[in-house]
């Protein structure tokens, strides 16, 4: 269900001047959402209610910096679950942007972007403490360090793609998305050396696609392959990136001997 109605109600009310732009639209309820699975509380599919409105947010009486303006006025997207399991556990989020929202599919695109957020965090985390540990840097010049994080930013990405990429999801995309044609090549050697004899030690995703390559690098990252285990994540993936750097790159200089002397020279 998706409507556009004022806040006039409630906890809101209290803290915002409410107005909605048009008369209460309702269209048929949204198909199920998947609300995933965390510490305590199992996965399932919930159906959820959307409503949107313009709101005025008043300047708080303390603390406020009385040059700016009086009041703020923003839009609002709420979704809430219908018939959650219990009060505690309902999906309850209000989302104020400054993004137009005028029909049931802007406010859908607010919740879509709101969803991605835990990414951007994984993004961040991965570059400055988790794997690439950037925040650890000792450089002091300012150009340098803006530098350093350029190239941060770039490894991070690569590793939260092969994050998304692990499993059934990662079967859609093709390798070549992060991977050359020879480093490509590379991985196809190695996963014959790091498959098991049994079936659960096999790599069980078609070949040339993101989700295989995927689970060679975890493999190198010191993943045991198996299903049942906790996914690879950002840590694993990116171990497991430096070791097959090293390997690739010892591969083109096998495979071209005059850049090999010229090296050992």
């Amino acid at each position: 269900m998706c409507s556009s109605a004022p806040y006039g109600t409630g906890p809101w009310a209290r803290r915002a001047a409410c107005s909605a732009r048009s008369p209460t639209r309702r269209k048929p309820a949204a198909s199920p959402s998947s609300c995933r699975a965390r510490p305590g509380r199992p996965a399932r599919t919930v159906e959820l209610a959307v409503r949107f409105a313009a709101v005025s947010l008043r300047q708080p009486r303390l603390g406020a910096d009385r040059r700016d303006p009086g009041e703020l006025t923003l839009n609002m997207v709420e979704v809430r679950e219908i018939e959650p399991p219990s009060p505690k556990e309902a999906v309850i989020w209000r989302l104020l942007t400054t993004h137009t929202v005028e029909t049931c599919a802007d406010a859908c695109r607010i919740v879509d972007l709101y969803r991605s957020r835990w990414r951007v965090e994984q993004l961040f985390r991965t570059m400055k403490s988790q794997a690439i540990d950037l925040e650890e840097s000792l450089i002091a010049d300012g150009d340098a360090l803006e530098r350093l994080a350029a190239a941060a930013l770039i490894v991070a990405t690569r590793v939260m793609q092969l994050v998304h990429g692990r499993g059934a999801a990662g079967q859609a995309f093709t390798a070549a998305r992060l991977f050359s044609p020879t480093e490509i090549s590379v991985l196809e050697a190695l996963i014959t050396r790091l498959e098991g004899k049994t079936q659960k030690q096999k790599n069980p995703h078609p070949v040339h696609t993101l989700a295989r390559a995927a689970w060679c690098i975890a493999r190198l990252g010191g993943w045991n392959g198996y299903a049942k285990e906790r996914p690879p994540g950002p840590v694993t993936f990116s171990n497991g990136l430096k070791r097959f750097h090293a390997i690739a790159e010892g591969f083109a200089l096998a495979s071209n001997p005059h850049e090999a002397n010229v090296c050992a020279r």
